[in-house]
């Protein structure tokens, strides 16, 4: 995908966000999920970085953190109630 057809996607999407990324991701540039949050013009939209894990998130130590996040992340802006079995 190019340059310019990603930029006009990003501008396109206004559905809830939730974004995750290692501080050690090796295959995306840090700045990449700031650029996003800032294009994505939704208005429910969170960003978590993860402390020492690498770009396969499910292999971070604490994954179960990422899932948490979500439910949570999905209860408030919903109202809904999901729990973690």
């Amino acid at each position: 995908m190019n340059p310019d057809s990603l930029y006009q996607n990003l501008l396109k999407l206004k559905c809830l966000i939730h974004l995750l990324q290692g501080h050690l991701d090796s295959e995306i540039k840090k700045r990449s999920m700031d650029y996003i949050v800032i294009m994505i013009k939704s208005e429910k939209k969170r960003k978590i970085w993860l402390k020492n894990s690498d770009h396969t998130i499910v292999k971070y130590q604490n994954h179960q953190r990422f899932f948490t996040d979500l439910i949570t992340f999905v209860n408030e802006i919903c109202n809904w109630t999901i729990f973690l079995s």
